[in-house]
């Protein structure tokens, strides 16, 4: 009877990857701090003034007042929060709390098949002490999109990283979370990272950079007539090309990397005439810090009293607007 409740509890209670992956981007947007044997406390100034381990002497100071952890400590908390506990160690949860695990290689499983959000991924360094001759020295959550969330170092906190270029070796799928078919990353065509164009530096990367922000790049650029193909909101070869031509013409650094200069060359940008539409010409305009629909009018007509007009063209009825706001500007 006890192992049939137990059963039945494993079954029902099982923690959902996406769980797990929400409290990971927590601690990395909160900036969570990295202390050695922490999981989820607070780092107080008492707490500094007693430490005595060489990097938290040197870095901690910086932690104060913060959440820490250290990279197994990481999943001590989450899975606290969600009702469940792990051992602490990169070790322990490699040999003790895993229901699968293998190879990786360039960020994909050597098996071939997909890797699901939700997966632990370690680093590994040899140890002539362990039967196999291995010692998991480092562990991070795959959040999908080719990132990692980890507890990195007492220097660098918890941070967002990259599957590929930090080199991760192992894969594990963890006891008591439970890794349907929802688990498996969708295809990036069709969810997209929500990104609004001008919130971050686009660029050509292994895996590649994806976000709608980069299908809204790749629609503007196509309807200038700098061909990015069929937008699909992955950041590829096709649209560095087609951002280097526009960089080109619009005579700034030509490196294929959209950030605040291309940006701006953006926001001013006219369809071309084969673009547009019953005769007349816009302009799209990115809202920039400080921007009122007054300054927009008045930069572009002459005057802030046509800013009605640019309300109008905006199905707009209130007159607030946030940076990165994507305003057309009709003719005058």
């Amino acid at each position: 009877m006890a192992s049939l409740v137990q059963l039945i509890r494993e079954v029902i209670y099982m923690i959902r990857p996406e769980e797990l992956v929400k409290l990971f981007k927590q601690a990395s947007d909160e900036k969570w701090g990295y202390i050695w044997g922490a999981a989820g406390e607070t780092w107080t100034q008492k707490d500094q003034n007693k430490a005595t381990r060489d990097m938290t002497v040197k870095y901690g100071q910086q932690w104060v007042g913060r959440p820490v952890a250290d990279c197994s400590g990481l999943f001590v908390w989450a899975f606290k929060k969600l009702g469940e506990s792990i051992f602490h160690g990169s070790n322990t949860i490699w040999r003790s709390h895993l229901s699968n695990k293998g190879t990786l290689k360039n960020g994909k499983r050597t098996d071939g098949k997909e890797l699901k959000i939700g997966t632990a991924v370690f680093q590994m360094k040899p140890d002539p002490s362990q039967d196999d001759g291995e010692d998991q020295s480092h562990i991070g959550l795959y959040i999908g999109n080719g990132k990692v969330v980890e507890a990195w170092s007492t220097q660098k906190g918890v941070r967002t990283t990259d599957l590929v270029s930090r080199d991760w070796e192992q894969w594990g799928e963890l006891k008591k979370v439970s890794y349907d078919q929802a688990s498996v990353e969708k295809n990036p065509s069709t969810s997209l990272e929500e990104y609004l164009l001008g919130e971050r530096t686009l660029k050509y990367t292994s895996p590649y950079m994806q976000g709608e922000d980069v299908k809204l790049l790749q629609e503007k650029l196509n309807s200038l007539g700098f061909d990015c193909g069929t937008p699909d909101g992955i950041f590829g070869s096709k649209t560095k090309a087609a951002v280097k031509n526009f960089q080109k013409e619009k005579k700034i650094k030509v490196d294929g990397v959209f950030g605040l200069e291309s940006y701006a060359a953006l926001s001013t940008a006219i369809k071309k005439p084969e673009q547009e539409t019953n005769g007349s010409t816009e302009v799209e305009y990115i809202v920039q810090e400080k921007d009122t629909l007054w300054k927009i009018s008045k930069k572009f007509y002459g005057t802030g009293t046509k800013y009605k007009k640019i309300m109008e063209a905006n199905g707009m009825k209130s007159t607030l607007i946030h940076p990165n706001m994507r305003l057309v500007i009709p003719e005058k």
